[in-house]
This record gives C-alpha cells, sequence and structure tokens, in this order.
C-alpha cells in the first residue's frame, strides 16, 4: 500500500501543519534564550516526546495501549552508553541502538499482539518489568544496580538540544502528513472495528506491529540521546511508573494530534521541576493527571477498553465513517 498524500493537501493539513510548526520555532526559540538549566529540561522533554509521539500512533490512532515503552527506553540508553564506551561512533551507537530497540519491539511484538484490550498491555507492562531485571542482573555490560557512567563530551549542550529538537519536529510532521494519508485510513479503520478491517483485507497483526515497531525504535532513539544529557544511567530512572508517565503524557496532551503528545512529554517534565520546593505536589499531581488519563481511556468512544455497550456503539458508528473513507484505498 502506497502511503501518498492527496493531490491538493487539505486545509485541516495545512492548518495542523502551521500550528506544529509555530509552536515548535516558539519552543526552540525559548530554548536557545533560556538558561543553562532550562534548556538541559527542554531536551529531557524532548526525548521523551520522541517516546510519546510513538505512544501517540498506538493508543490514539490505533487502539492499543501499551505500558512497557520504558524499556524500549532503557534498551536504547543502554545500548547507546555500551557501545560509545566500546570506541563506535556516536552516530554509528545512535542507529544501533535504535535498531536494537525497534528489534526488541518487533520480538514483543510477535506474540503479544495477537492478545486484545488488558491482556496486551499486561504483556508489555511485564515486559518492562522484564528490563529492569536484565540491567539489575547483568552488571559486567550495565553497571547493574551501581549505574553506569556514559561517555562525557559527545555533545555540546547547544547541540544536543538542536539535534534532539530536529528529531522531534521531523517525526512531528512526518507524522502528521502519514496521518493524512491511506495510512492513517487504515490504522483508524483497524483501531474501530477489526471487522470492517478484515472485510477490506487489512492484515491485523501486521499493521499493528508495523506501529509497534517504529514506537520502539523511537522510544530507542530517544533514549540514546537521554543518556548523552543524564550522563549516567541507574536502573530505578527506568521503571514502571515511566511508562505509566509516558502514557500520561500521551492522554494529557490529546491523544488525536501528535503536537499533544509533545506538549504532553513538557508537562511530565516540568512539573517536577516546577514543584521542587514542594516535594508533595508532584506525585500528587501527576497521581490526578492517571486517574484522569484512567478515565478518558475508560470513556473515550475511540478506545476500546472494557467493551462496555455505549463503547460498543461509538465504535460501530466510528467504523461505518472509517469504512466509507477507506473503501478504494486499502487492497
Amino acid at each position: 500500500m502506497m502511503a501518498t498524500l492527496p493531490f491538493a493537501m487539505s486545509s485541516v493539513l495545512r492548518r495542523r501543519l502551521t500550528i506544529d510548526i509555530v509552536v515548535f520555532l516558539a519552543l526552540v526559540s525559548f530554548g536557545l534564550a533560556c538558561s543553562s538549566y532550562n534548556r538541559y529540561t527542554l531536551v529531557i522533554a524532548g526525548t521523551y516526546a520522541l517516546v510519546t509521539l510513538g505512544n501517540n500512533l498506538l493508543l490514539g490512532h490505533l487502539g492499543i495501549m501499551s505500558i512497557g515503552h520504558a524499556g524500549f527506553f532503557a534498551a536504547g540508553s543502554y545500548s547507546f552508553a555500551y557501545l560509545v564506551d566500546k570506541g563506535v561512533s556516536m552516530p554509528v551507537a545512535i542507529a544501533i541502538a535504535t535498531v536494537f530497540a525497534g528489534f526488541l519491539g518487533f520480538l514483543l511484538s510477535v506474540p503479544a499482539l495477537r492478545l486484545k484490550g488488558h491482556f496486551f498491555s499486561l504483556v508489555t507492562l511485564g515486559f518492562s518489568a522484564a528490563v529492569g531485571e536484565i540491567i539489575i542482573s547483568m552488571p559486567g555490560i550495565t553497571g547493574g544496580s551501581n549505574g553506569l557512567a556514559v561517555k562525557t563530551g559527545l555533545m555540546s549542550e547547544h547541540t544536543l538540544f538542536l539535534v534532539v529538537a530536529a528529531l522531534v519536529g521531523l517525526v512531528l510532521l512526518s507524522q502528521e502528513m502519514l496521518l493524512a494519508t491511506r495510512v492513517g485510513a487504515t490504522l483508524h479503520l483497524v483501531r474501530d472495528s477489526e471487522v470492517a478491517a478484515r472485510s477490506l483485507g487489512v492484515n491485523i497483526v501486521r499493521w499493528r506491529a508495523y506501529v509497534f515497531v517504529y514506537s520502539g525504535a523511537l522510544a530507542g532513539l530517544g533514549g540514546s540521546f537521554f543518556a548523552i544529557a543524564i550522563g549516567f544511567l541507574a536502573p530505578e530512572s527506568f521503571d514502571v511508573f515511566l511508562s505509566i508517565y509516558f502514557l500520561v503524557a500521551v492522554v494529557i496532551g490529546g491523544m488525536r494530534r501528535p503536537l499533544g503528545a509533545v506538549i504532553g512529554a513538557g508537562v511530565i517534565v516540568e512539573i517536577p521541576q516546577q514543584t521542587l520546593s514542594t516535594p508533595g505536589y508532584s506525585p500528587a499531581i501527576l497521581g490526578i493527571a492517571l486517574l484522569l488519563a484512567v478515565f478518558v481511556l475508560v470513556w473515550r468512544p475511540s478506545i476500546p477498553t472494557l467493551g462496555l455497550t455505549h463503547v460498543k456503539r461509538a465504535a460501530r458508528r466510528n467504523a461505518e465513517i472509517a469504512t466509507d473513507r477507506a473503501i478504494g484505498d486499502v487492497k
């Protein structure tokens, strides 16, 4: 299936791209003008945004919920740190770490994507927990519970910020354009009605695997730059709660827009930074955000979760719309 844009870019897509570019340029300008510490937090938010952009495609446009992306993030971080420590050049190490995380996504997708709903989410949760245990049990490679120092001097502060910003902008705009093509219509069809998708010849497991591998690779890419930015990797930095924060970022930013995933990543990074003087506030705020995320996931009709009657009815309506759009496009 070819992912070609319409002959004339729709006004909706043009408006979305314009908003994305304006917001992105505003954030970059702020990052260049702000203090070194604020620029550092923006870099961390950018590495998180790469993860949430992939998670946004999974949750908002394919309708499957992963609670395991901290595992892919950790795989990218640790593999990158290990490779550069062994003398591999930084660009090659980033590429290998990204491919490695995507490969882990492929291995996990083979059995897991045949499951549905919360069963799939539980598998990804187990994967994230398993990665943490593997990190601790391999001190010769990962440093174990003592952590792993990342080789310093790989990239200057300004260069790191600009590279991460460029990657986030590239992924953001390309994802917006991708969702305006037949690929986007196919993903929405799979999300809204598997029956309708199968009737049009769509291989559901294959499409889910494509998106899952893509999101895993993006998490690995983000993990590589996270390792460069933070300089030291500790197992507790990649616990299950990080996966939940990634999920919360997607929900509070808006599951239908890639830009929302970027904004959500900024929120989950900035809230702890802005509440350092009041340590109890940060967990409370993020806890409330998590409760809101659960509420949205249960009641939002476009995300199949608990199989409630009103959800099923809404999904059927969405499927009829998606089927009309996809007929003649999906072969």
